[in-house]
């Protein structure tokens, strides 16, 4: 079962009408009807508003063959991932700059 077979699926079980499960996540009746429908594609944000109004966990089968879901998460973690880089790489400055400072024994409030 393709996932949005099970989107329509998974609405009709909590017995949400289109236009309520819309507005609950922020699109038009129309385009959520293209989300069911395969004509427009399930977004990393879309996704966790569907997660939330759905309250389902991304466990759920509909979430695990959903290739932008999954892409999202990847583009996610490899931001998250740079950052802690860039982090890493500030910290390892701060840290060589203490040592410059306390090597020349530089107590910056006498230069003020």
């Amino acid at each position: 079962m393709s996932e949005t077979i099970q989107l329509k699926a998974i609405r009709e079980l909590r017995n949400y009408s289109q236009q309520y499960t819309a507005k609950m996540i922020g699109v038009s009746q129309s385009y959520y009807s293209k989300l069911e429908n395969g004509q427009a594609k399930l977004t990393a944000d879309l996704v966790q508003r569907v997660l939330k109004v759905f309250e389902i966990n991304t466990l759920h089968p509909l979430f695990l063959g959903n290739d932008n879901f999954l892409e999202g998460l990847i583009d996610q973690t490899n931001e998250l991932q740079k950052m802690k880089e860039i982090l890493n790489s500030l910290v390892k400055r701060v840290e060589q700059l203490e040592r410059i400072v306390e090597h020349f024994n530089i107590n910056p409030k006498k230069h003020k």
